[in-house]
């Protein structure tokens, strides 16, 4: 989808302007042999903590950071620009940064190393429309949020201005750190996840001679109904569990047309 709202830009391509602390937040000392440590992460009842790189001091994101309830951890992070908890990283770019690194042909290899150093990062494009560029191609920006986005599996949020990035932080981090509805959602996908099993196995269960064993045991061994259904005769036959006439009758049976 393509971000429509004018936008401001800010900052320099992923990296803040150096400056004054964060206002209210805190800063420690931490060592540089790499960003994930539980300890920095809050507990039920605490206020929400951010780690943010060094180098984003000053930034705008985190003067607008400073009127939400957030403790902000400075570190060397290795890893992007933000640290949400041990696993989410924010990178943070300009429109500018983004468009002049797909121009120079860099983008492409700075989102492969972060998705390979970072097991789920979120990408924030801050700054004027995209498409509206002086620079912008329309087909290469949309051949890049495919990549992105779609290949990747990597999330980019557009943004107008600092405001507005500082509050999809925050949202994340409140979600990410104290459930608001993400540990809901969370359970709920395990719950469908167990009641699709639950379906896959009474389906072969409908079919005389299955029992609840062998129904784990073939849906072990094909991965799927539709492994299953796919099996050859030999392959069924090698299955714990079943009986030497079976092979051949579910074979027959799977393989049978309306």
């Amino acid at each position: 989808m393509r971000p429509m709202r004018p936008r401001r830009p800010s900052g320099g391509p992923g990296r803040g302007k150096p400056g004054g602390d964060n206002h209210g937040s805190s800063t420690v000392n931490v060592a540089q042999d790499g960003p994930r440590r539980r300890d920095w992460f809050p507990s039920a009842g605490e206020m929400v903590t951010l780690v943010a790189d060094a180098a984003q001091k000053g930034n705008l994101i985190l003067e607008a950071l400073a009127d939400k309830k957030v403790r902000v951890i400075y570190s060397n992070l290795q890893i992007g620009d933000y640290q949400i908890t041990d696993n989410v990283f924010v990178s943070y770019m300009t429109t500018d940064a983004f468009i002049r690194g797909l121009n120079e042909k860099r983008l492409y290899r700075q989102v492969l190393d972060l998705k390979r150093s970072c097991p789920e990062p979120l990408l924030i494009v801050e700054g004027p429309n995209v498409y509206e560029h002086k620079d912008a191609n329309v087909h290469v920006i949309n051949g890049a949020l495919a990549f992105i986005n779609v290949l990747n599996r990597m999330p980019v949020v557009f943004t107008s201005d600092a405001e507005e990035s500082a509050d999809i932080i925050f949202m994340a981090t409140n979600q990410m750190q104290f459930g608001l509805g993400y540990e809901v959602h969370a359970e709920d996908q395990r719950k469908r996840k167990r009641d699709l099993k639950q379906y896959q196995s009474e389906v072969l269960e409908s079919i005389p001679g299955i029992g609840p064993t062998l129904a784990k045991e073939l849906i072990k061994k094909f991965g799927s109904l539709q492994g299953v259904f796919a099996a050859t005769t030999e392959e069924l036959a090698d299955i714990p569990g079943v009986e030497e006439h079976q092979p051949a009758m579910l074979a027959e049976l799977f393989a049978l047309k309306g």
